[in-house]
């Protein structure tokens, strides 16, 4: 299963201090779950605004020519759980119906539904190497009325999949490729279970998008939904340039709560340029 892509596969590096644009939440219960109980919201790459994220094309490159290895690899990724000779047995069943006209059909009608559904297992949460992009703060941070959270992470934490086993959470930077991914299902066995064709699949956007310099953190077989993060992890918060007054002050107020203090910026329209400056915020929380 091969990822084809033009573009170097360099998302390992690491950035100092990453950003999340964000938008006033409607019953101002976000915020709360953020600043105060310190639980990062993760979601499903469905609902994510490019119809094309996470949908790699997946062909097969032998047709029906497959070796029972290449079942047992298959089996193995649809049915995690299954003991070893049921997937023997499946396996042969899997490599019988590949061999036959009629159900290769089938199965190459189900497979990759079945190998979709995995990528859509998978919860996201997107960040920025920058937190004056104009553009980020026009879709994502409520039209410039939100704020913008500065991240710091360690560069592993830990989560619960949805079967109950560990995992640990990475950071990884996103690709931006003129050429769609597409993943040859049958080219390459041991790549079947490889995390790096997963990942490349989830980390792969159109150049169309790269003003956003993203990153992704990444958690497998979860459901959307918090995920825990340390207190110290938060850095900074930036206020966004038309933001309302009482907003301001409601995020001031559970900023000014935090063990950790955290630096406090208000976005400025510059003066004859198309750009935006930071202005420190001077808080003390004692007043």
């Amino acid at each position: 299963m091969n990822v084809v892509n033009d573009e170097p596969q360099k998302n390992n590096a690491s950035h100092a201090r990453l950003y999340h644009y964000q938008k006033i939440s409607d019953a101002f219960n976000r915020e709360p779950q953020l600043f105060i109980d310190n639980l990062l919201h993760f979601e499903s790459p469905r609902r994510f605004n490019d119809p094309f994220d996470a949908r790699p094309h997946m062909i097969f490159s032998r047709g029906g020519n497959v070796s029972l290895d290449w079942g047992m690899q298959m089996i193995k990724r649809m049915f995690p759980t299954m003991s070893r000779p049921q997937r023997w047995e499946e396996a042969r069943k899997l490599v019988k119906k590949m061999q036959d006209p009629k159900a290769n059909a089938e199965v190459r009608r189900k497979l990759p539904r079945s190998l979709q559904a995995h990528f859509d297992s998978t919860t996201i949460k997107c960040f920025s190497e920058t937190q004056t992009n104009i553009l980020q703060w026009s879709y994502y941070g409520g039209g410039h009325k939100g704020y913008c959270v500065g991240f710091e992470f360690p560069r592993l934490w830990p989560y619960k999949r949805r079967s109950g086993k560990d995992g640990s959470i990475a950071i990884l930077k996103v690709i931006y490729a003129e050429e769609y991914p597409v993943i040859d299902i049958d080219s390459d066995l041991e790549a079947i279970v490889n995390k790096e064709v997963l990942m490349a699949s989830l980390l792969t956007k159109a150049k169309s998008w790269s003003h956003e310099q993203e990153w992704r953190a990444l958690r497998l077989e979860t459901d959307r939904g918090l995920q825990a993060i340390e207190p110290q992890a938060i850095k900074s918060v930036t206020f966004g340039a038309l933001m309302e007054p009482a907003h301001k002050s409601f995020l001031m107020g559970l900023l000014g709560t935090r063990t950790f203090p955290v630096e406090m910026y208000e976005c400025k329209l510059a003066e004859g340029r198309y750009e935006l400056e930071l202005v420190p915020i001077v808080y003390d929380r004692n007043t």
